[in-house]
C-alpha cells in the first residue's frame, strides 16, 4: 500500500501476478463505482506496469470520487509525469500541490504531535523528487521554502544536498540584494545543517557557510558605516544566448550543438554577480567595488582552427565577432577592466580567468577576462542525472575566477595560493579555507602590496592604464589560405594587401590592413563586386593563423554572409 492508504484491498497488491490483481480491482470497481480506493489502487498497479497514461487517468478518477489521499495522489501523478513521461513542466505543479498539501496538514498540528514528524519523514523522498524537477526549471526559491518548512517540522528532515543547495543560492541572492539579515539567517542555517551532519559533512563543505556567514556580518557592518571605495572595477558581462562554434581542420569541419541560455540562466548569472560584488566589498573592507554592464548577445557562429581541446574554450570570443556589433563590443571593452563571458561551455577549460590581449582597430588592449560556463549550475540533460557539486561550488566559483584577474593585474604569484602545496609562498596567511584566503588577500595582503606603489586601489585598472593599450605593428600575412570560398593567395606590401580566391566563383580583392583588420573591395570575373572585412588571428605556438570575417554587395561589407579561413603559421 502507498503511504496514507488503508483498506481491505491490501491482499490484491501483493499478488504475484499484477495483471490478475488489476483485473480483480477493476471488477470491484465495477461493482462499487463510487469507491475512490479502487481507482487509486488500480493506478498504482498500472504505474508498476508502465501504463503511465492509464495510471494518470485512474488517479484523476480517484480525485473525482473524493479520495482522502488528495495530496499523495498529486505527488504520485507528479512522479509519473517526471520519471515515466519525462515532462518536467507538467510534473512540477502536481508535486508542488501535493507537497504543499501535506506541509499545511502537518503545520496545523500542535507542536509535539508525533504526526508532524511522521509526515516530515514521509515527505523526504517526494521532496528529493521535487528537487530533481524544480532545479532544471529554476524553481530555486520554491525548493528552498519547502526545505525550510520541512526542517521546521523536523530538524533532521529536508537536508538532501539539492534542497540545501537551493538554500545556499537563496542566501547568496539575499546577500546580493543587500538583505544582510536574511543572508546571515540562511548562512547560519546551512552552517548548522553541516555541523549536525558529521557523517555527510563532505556534501556541505563546498558551501563555505561558516565563512560566508562571517563575511555577511562584515558586509552588514560596512553598510552601516559606508566608505568610498578606492576603485570600482568595470566588468563587461556578456551572456551568449546561442553560441555555436565550428572547428575547422583541413577539409573537415565539426560543429557544437548550440544551447541557448534562457531566463533562468540569466537570473542565476545576475545572482552570482550581485553576490560577488558584496563579497568583494566586504572582503576588501570597502576599498574595492565592482560594476557590471550586462549585454545579451544574439546567435553567433565562430570558425576556429585547430583541435577542440585547445580552441573550444571561448577565450577569443570577443576578438572574433565580426561586423558593427563586434566593433561595438570591443569599443565597450576598451572602457572596461575585464570581460566576463557567460555561455554554454562544453570544454574542460570553460571556467578559468586571467588576462588576455584583444585586438582593437590598430591597437591591442590587455584586459582581464573571466570565462564562465552555465554548466556551473545546470543539467547536462534534465533526465541524465544532476551533479549537485555544481550547485555547491557555484557560490564561490565567481570569486575564484575574479581573483585570477586580480592576480594577473597585480602580479600575485603563484596562482591558487590557498592550496596546501602553495602555502609556503604566503606565510602570513593562517587560514585553511579558500574563501578565507581571498578575504585575507583583499583585506590584508593587497593593501600592503599597494602601499609600495604610486597608485592605490586604482592599480587594478586596465582601462585607465595607457600601458594596457598598445599600438599593433604591421601584421605579416601568410601567402596561402584555405577559406570558405576555396584557396586564397595574398600579396602584401606593408599595409596594402591584394589577393585572389578560387572556387566556384573566383575573384580578387584589395584593401588596407590596419592592425589585424583588413577592409577590402572584391570583384569577380562576372562583374559582381562588393566589400568585406577580415579579422586576422595569429595562432599560438604550433597553430596556424586564421581569419573570420564577412562579405557584402554594394556598399555593405556584411550582408552576403560569413567568410573565414586558415593559413600558414
Amino acid at each position: 500500500m502507498r503511504p496514507g492508504n488503508t483498506g481491505s484491498l491490501e491482499g490484491y497488491t501483493v499478488l504475484a501476478r499484477k495483471d490478475e490483481a488489476l483485473r480483480k480491482i477493476q471488477e470491484a470497481q465495477r461493482l462499487d463505482p463510487v469507491n475512490a480506493e479502487y481507482p487509486e489502487e488500480a493506478a498504482g498497479l498500472l504505474e508498476s506496469l508502465n501504463r503511465h497514461a492509464d495510471a494518470l487517468a485512474s488517479y484523476d478518477r480517484a480525485l473525482q470520487l473524493g479520495s482522502k489521499n488528495t495530496a499523495w495522489i498529486h505527488i504520485y501523478k507528479g512522479t509519473i509525469l517526471h520519471r515515466g513521461l519525462k515532462s518536467l513542466e507538467k510534473a512540477w505543479p502536481e508535486l508542488q500541490q501535493g507537497i504543499e498539501g501535506l506541509l499545511v496538514e502537518a503545520e496545523r498540528l500542535p507542536v509535539g504531535n508525533p504526526r508532524r514528524g511522521d509526515i516530515a519523514s514521509k515527505l523526504a523522498q517526494p521532496l528529493e523528487t521535487y528537487a530533481s524537477v524544480a532545479i532544471p526549471l529554476y524553481k530555486i526559491t520554491e525548493l528552498h521554502r519547502f526545505g525550510e518548512r520541512l526542517r521546521s517540522l523536523d530538524e533532521y528532515a529536508g537536508r538532501d544536498t539539492n534542497v540545501t543547495a537551493a538554500t545556499v543560492l537563496e542566501a547568496h541572492r539575499a546577500l546580493g540584494r543587500r538583505d544582510f539579515d536574511t543572508a546571515i539567517r540562511l548562512f547560519s542555517e546551512i552552517d548548522s545543517i553541516a555541523k549536525r551532519s558529521a557523517n555527510r559533512r563532505y556534501e556541505y563543505e563546498d558551501c563555505h557557510a561558516e565563512l560566508f556567514l562571517r563575511i555577511s556580518k562584515e558586509a552588514r557592518a560596512l553598510a552601516i558605516r559606508p566608505v568610498t571605495p578606492g576603485y570600482t572595477m568595470r566588468i563587461l558581462s556578456l551572456r551568449t544566448m546561442d553560441l555555436k562554434i565550428k572547428w575547422k581542420q583541413g577539409e573537415n569541419q565539426a560543429s557544437t550543438s548550440p544551447m541557448p541560455l534562457n531566463a533562468g540562466d540569466i537570473e542565476l548569472a545576475n545572482l552570482a554577480e550581485d553576490s560577488l560584488r558584496q563579497l568583494v566589498l566586504a572582503m576588501s573592507r570597502g576599498n574595492l567595488d565592482l560594476s557590471f554592464e550586462r549585454i545579451e548577445l544574439p546567435r553567433t557562429t565562430l570558425v576556429r582552427p585547430g583541435k577542440r581541446n585547445s580552441t573550444g574554450n571561448g577565450d577569443n570570443f570577443i576578438s572574433e565577432l565580426t561586423g558593427p556589433f563586434g566593433e561595438t563590443l570591443r569599443s565597450k571593452l576598451k572602457q572596461s577592466d575585464a570581460l566576463l563571458l557567460f555561455w554554454y561551455g562544453n570544454s574542460p577549460l570553460t571556467q578559468h580567468a586571467g588576462s588576455q590581449i584583444v585586438p582593437y582597430n590598430d591597437r591591442s588592449m590587455q584586459r582581464g577576462f573571466i570565462n564562465m560556463g552555465r554548466m556551473f549550475f545546470h543539467y547536462d540533460n534534465p533526465y541524465g542525472g544532476f551533479n549537485p557539486s555544481g550547485v555547491r561550488l557555484f557560490p564561490y566559483v565567481y570569486m575564484h575566477e575574479l581573483f585570477h584577474v586580480i592576480e594577473a593585474r597585480l602580479g600575485i604569484k603563484p596562482n591558487h595560493g590557498f592550496r596546501p602545496d602553495q602555502r609556503t609562498n604566503f606565510p602570513a596567511w593562517k587560514g585553511s579555507d579558500e574563501i578565507d584566503y581571498y578575504a585575507w588577500q583583499l583585506g590584508e595582503n593587497i593593501p600592503k602590496i599597494l602601499e609600495g606603489r604610486k597608485r592605490g586601489w586604482d592599480a587594478l585598472s586596465f582601462a585607465d592604464d595607457p600601458g594596457t593599450l598598445r599600438k599593433i605593428g604591421v601584421l605579416k600575412l601568410p601567402v596561402n589560405f584555405e577559406s570558405d570560398f576555396g584557396k586564397m593567395t595574398f600579396k602584401q606590401d606593408k599595409d596594402l594587401v591584394t589577393g585572389t580566391y578560387e572556387g566556384e566563383y573566383p575573384g580578387m580583392l584589395e584593401g588596407k590592413l590596419v592592425g589585424r583588420t583588413l577592409h577590402f573591395n572584391w570583384s569577380q570575373k562576372d562583374g559582381t563586386k562588393g566589400k568585406g572585412v577580415f579579422y586576422f588571428f595569429p595562432g599560438e605556438s604550433g597553430q596556424a593563423m586564421s581569419f573570420n570575417g564577412t562579405w557584402g554587395t554594394g556598399d555593405s561589407d556584411s550582408d552576403g554572409g560569413s567568410w573565414g579561413g586558415i593559413g600558414g603559421n
